[in-house]
Order: C-alpha cells, then structure tokens, then sequence
C-alpha cells in the first residue's frame, strides 16, 4: 500500500529543487572557464572518446540507457598525463594517528552516542582495533 503524500509536501520539494536548478543554471552562466576549472581543477580525458560499454555500470539504477562510471577512464587520462598536481602535494603523517590513544583490556571510556553518552570497556583488542562493549553487557566469543 502506498500512503498519500501531503501536497504542501510536494510542493515544498519540487520548490526546492528549483531553486538548487536555479542556482546552478545562474553560477554556469557567470561564470568563465577559468572560474569553473578554478573551482572544480582541471578535467582530465575527452568523455567523447568514452565507451560506455568499458565503465562500471551503477547499480540500483533502472534506467533505459545503463548509467555508468568513468571514473577509471578519466583516471587513466590523468595518469597519461603524468599525474599532475601530485608533486604539489606536501606528505604529513596522519594526525588522527599521531594523537591516537592505544586502549588497553580493561579500559574503560565514556562515549558519544545519539542523545548523549555512554559508559563502555574495552573487552578486546588487535594491533588496529578496539573492540568497546557497553559497560553491563558481554561481548560473545563465537559471535
């Protein structure tokens, strides 16, 4: 069964994407080349070359026409051209790393969740993960 859907509903959608339409037709319109490669970079490969029949189909998506990925096509573009703008990019070591705390079995923590907090204890650990179970309840060994 379907339910019926609110009319101010509706309207407020489709209200919406014409407004985002809108926009989007307005910034296409002002703006120059170098102001759209300025904002999205440089686009690598001639899509008018792309064969559709070599990308990755999407899924979920019931079209006439299959709807598919160029992402591997434009990607092999940039790498003939000599992958630019990787030189430009400066290495740092992650800091999420650097300031990660290794937790211990035993450990216990309070931690955010939806709505607020909880109070949890670390049950196990790996070289990359801790396993943190509400406090009160057990975490299963099969499961």
């Amino acid at each position: 069964m379907s339910e019926r859907r609110s009319t101010k509903a509706i309207l407020l959608v489709a209200l919406m994407l014409a407004s985002v339409a809108g926009q989007a037709a307005a910034n296409e319109q002002d703006a120059s080349p170098s102001e759209v490669e300025a904002e999205m970079g440089v686009v690598y490969g001639d899509l008018s070359l792309f064969d559709a029949s070599q990308g990755s189909e999407y899924l979920l998506i019931e079209e006439d026409v299959p709807v598919v990925s160029a992402t591997s096509f434009i990607k092999q573009a940039w790498i003939e051209e000599g992958r630019p703008g990787v030189d430009d990019i400066e290495y740092r070591p992650s800091m999420a790393r650097a300031t990660c705390t290794q937790h211990v079995v035993g450990d216990t923590l309070t931690v955010p969740i939806s709505g607020g907090s909880t109070n949890v204890y670390v049950a196990k650990t790996t070289a990359s993960v801790a396993f943190l179970v509400q406090s009160g309840r057990t975490l299963s060994s099969t499961g």
